[in-house]
This record gives C-alpha cells, sequence and structure tokens, in this order.
C-alpha cells in the first residue's frame, strides 16, 4: 500500500528522499510547465502551486502530499514525479515528471 493515497501520479523518488528539504522558506512557488510532446495537439498552459509550511522547511513529501490535495494531473504519458529542481529559477522551482 502507498503511503500517499488517490494520486494521479506516480511517485518514482526513493522513500529515503521523502524527507529531502528543498528549502527552508516556509512557502515555495513551484512550477509545472506542459511543454512535452503529449501535448503537441492540446497545449496546455503550466501550472503554479504554492507550498506553505508553518515549521520553515518544506519537503518532497510535503510537495507531493499538496499536489495530491489538489489533483495534480499530468494527463500524459509522463506519469512518474521525479522531484523539484534543486534550486529555483527565478524564485521558482520547477517539478519534474518523467515516463
Amino acid at each position: 500500500m502507498s503511503e500517499f493515497e488517490n494520486p494521479y501520479f506516480t511517485v518514482s523518488i526513493p522513500f529515503d528522499h521523502y524527507d529531502k528539504i528543498v528549502s527552508k522558506e516556509k512557502s515555495i512557488v513551484i512550477r509545472c510547465k506542459y511543454n512535452c510532446y503529449c501535448y503537441d495537439e492540446t497545449p496546455r498552459l503550466t501550472d503554479f502551486y504554492i507550498i506553505k509550511s508553518d515549521f520553515g522547511n518544506i519537503t518532497e513529501r510535503m510537495i507531493i502530499q499538496e499536489l495530491i490535495k489538489l489533483k495534480h494531473n499530468p494527463q500524459c504519458d509522463h506519469m512518474f514525479y521525479e522531484g523539484v529542481s534543486s534550486t529555483p529559477l527565478d524564485d521558482v522551482f520547477d517539478i519534474y515528471f518523467g515516463s
């Protein structure tokens, strides 16, 4: 049984990475770009999500939980959550999905 209930994607990072600290900030913005071949026929706009923490550290687990809560669904062949960028670009972290 998975730790994460009813995701629209598969978590494919190792279990020991779930508690990896992505940021020590209390909130971050993550971006999901839909620029793969799956959207050639039906382009999709980029999604932005704000991830918040009361404790000041944001982990991979918190990001995954928030994506599930928000019912994030890549709707393409790239359904495997591979994590977020290690450093933000323009104060935004990119999330990565693979196939």
